[in-house]
C-alpha cells in the first residue's frame, strides 16, 4: 500500500549521505513485530510457496508469505471444536496448545 509521499519520501532518502530516526523507532518497531506468528520455512510450506509463485505468478517472499498464512488457516480448521460450533470458544492461535 502507498501512502501520500512515498515516492518523495524515497527520493529523498535515497539521495541522503545520512539518514536518522528517534530512538523510539526501534521500541515501536519491536512492539509491532511481536504480534506477528512465525511460520517455520518447511518443506510442506516451501513447496506450497512454490506451487503458488507457479500458478499465481508472484513474487518468491510474496508466495511464502502467501504460503504461511495458508499453513496458519489450516491448522485453525484442524482445530475446530468437536461439537462443529465455531463460536462456541475463542480461535486458537497458531502454534497454542489446545485441550481435547
Amino acid at each position: 500500500m502507498r501512502e501520500a509521499g512515498t515516492e518523495e519520501t524515497r527520493t529523498k532518502l535515497d539521495a541522503a549521505s545520512m539518514v536518522a530516526t528517534s530512538r523510539v523507532a526501534y521500541p515501536e518497531a519491536r512492539a509491532a513485530l511481536a504480534r506477528f506468528v512465525v511460520v517455520e520455512l518447511s518443506a510442506k510450506v516451501a513447496k506450497l510457496a512454490e506451487d503458488l509463485a507457479e500458478r499465481r505468478a508472484l513474487r518468491g517472499f510474496d508466495a511464502i508469505h502467501l504460503a504461511s498464512a495458508r499453513e496458519i488457516a489450516r491448522a485453525r480448521m484442524l482445530d475446530r471444536p468437536r461439537d462443529g460450533n465455531v463460536l462456541s470458544r475463542r480461535p486458537p492461535r497458531f502454534g497454542e496448545e489446545t485441550s481435547a
